[in-house]
């Protein structure tokens, strides 16, 4: 997660404006504590958080943007939140979101002349449905929203999270790939991602 903020914070929008605003505090609250393995492939996961992680930046001009996770012990979950103090998203848009070239309004809805092509929340969805998992919106307009992101896990193996020196910084690592921010292998939540078995990574 620490990778994934990082990046974060230093992604620009179309307008060459940094994306996350001065006023937004970006919190990892994911390094304290245990929790049970994902077998996945940790590129994918990265890209899934970042996705969610530059959508909520998007429309947060001020508050929080932050980073939890938890094991749903019923369910056999590892369920992963990322939560902001943004605008909120109304009914109706929750009913489209996850479509292909879904985008709420721009200068109208907050967006801060960001401009992309609508595929992020796309893009997260479909990669949380090829480790057999799922996201869910938990949103009201004005009330800022939740993207909950639910991996199935192993409880039988638990690692302990804690923030780690980098050998490199995410901004490095964001220099050589020409300013953008590419997903990382190694993320904070490396320790909780097991890779795939032979043959690929889980599917529904």
């Amino acid at each position: 997660a620490d990778e994934v903020i990082g990046m974060t914070e230093m992604a620009v929008d179309k307008s060459g404006q940094r994306l996350v605003r001065s006023e937004v505090m970006m919190l990892n609250n994911m390094c304290t504590g245990t929790l049970p393995t994902v077998t996945g492939d940790a590129y994918k996961i990265t890209q899934l958080l970042y996705n969610l992680v530059t959508n909520a930046a998007k429309f947060t001009t001020s508050g929080s943007i932050q980073l939890t996770a938890r094991e749903n012990t019923a369910r056999k979950e590892l369920e992963i939140d990322v939560t902001d103090t943004g605008k909120g998203i109304s009914a109706e848009a929750q009913a489209s979101i996850f479509e292909p070239f879904a985008q709420e309004a721009g200068a109208s809805s907050g967006a801060r002349g960001f401009k992309g092509i609508g595929l992020g929340l796309s893009v997260a969805l479909s990669i949380a449905k090829l480790h057999a998992g799922s996201i869910k919106v938990i949103s009201k307009l004005g009330q800022g929203s939740t993207f909950r992101v639910s991996l199935p896990c192993d409880p039988s193996r638990r690692v302990g999270l804690t923030r780690r020196s980098e050998d490199r910084s995410a901004r490095s690592v964001a220099q050589d790939h020409g300013g953008a921010a590419a997903p990382l292998r190694e993320v904070s939540l490396q320790t909780s991602l097991q890779p795939a078995p032979p043959g690929g990574v889980v599917t529904p």
